[in-house]
């Protein structure tokens, strides 16, 4: 699948030779509380024992790339991951705020049973392509902020292969973005924890592997 990246606006930017980067997006491991709780920005655990075991067969899975950069949210389960991912290869690990988890606001925090009764919620995910978080984020954000540092990356680190380490709506919106597919369809995609989803940019164009998609590295 293709679509165009939004352009910059400088012509002299649009006139450069672009370079190919691989992307690998990878949805953090577990940790505390994942299934029961929306953790948002505000509740930051560590990963739990199980989710260090999915970040260690992520970390051999990227072996495959021998000049890998490691990026992260600033979220601690995320860091957590790129941590260990990093640890294989004796590298760092880029913190990148514009691949933060979607910023729910109040509904941080609160346990998925108690969101079911919230009108609001509800409406979320009856109608996410245009409702807003308590915060007022959105998905069309969301996917902003990835294209845009897509672009940057492109420009930086050419000719290398990102793995990011994010979240699952994160990855959600982008793929919805390369299918074209509209984002009320969000929940046809399962982005699993310590899952793989592979693109490529070059230039303005975003290509997505869809037969990579939510590939788990579950040790169990």
């Amino acid at each position: 699948m293709l679509i165009q990246l939004p352009l910059s606006g400088n012509a002299a930017d649009e006139r450069r030779v672009f370079r190919l980067v691989d992307i690998v997006l990878v949805r953090h491991a577990t940790c505390a509380q994942m299934g029961s709780v929306l953790l948002g920005r505000s509740i930051d655990w560590p990963l739990d024992e199980r989710g260090e075991g999915q970040a260690r067969v992520v970390a051999k899975r990227l072996l495959a790339f021998p000049d890998l950069v490691v990026e992260s949210s600033p979220r601690r389960r995320a860091r957590h991951t790129a941590g260990i991912i990093a640890s294989q290869r004796d590298t760092v690990v880029r913190i990148v705020p514009q691949m933060d988890e979607v910023d729910f606001g109040s509904w941080s925090g609160q346990s998925f049973e108690a969101l079911a009764g919230d009108p609001q919620w509800q409406r979320w995910n009856k109608y996410r392509g245009v409702s807003r978080t308590p915060a007022g984020d959105s998905i069309r954000d969301v996917q902003a902020r990835a294209l845009a540092h897509f672009r940057k990356v492109e420009h930086a680190f050419g000719n290398k292969t990102i793995a990011i380490v994010t979240h699952a709506e994160v990855i959600r919106s982008i793929v919805l973005l390369a299918l074209q597919a509209p984002i009320d369809d969000y929940h046809r995609f399962e982005i699993g924890p310590a899952s793989l989803t592979k693109l490529t940019v070059e230039g303005t164009q975003l290509r997505l592997d869809a037969g990579d998609l939510g590939i788990h590295s579950d040790p169990v």
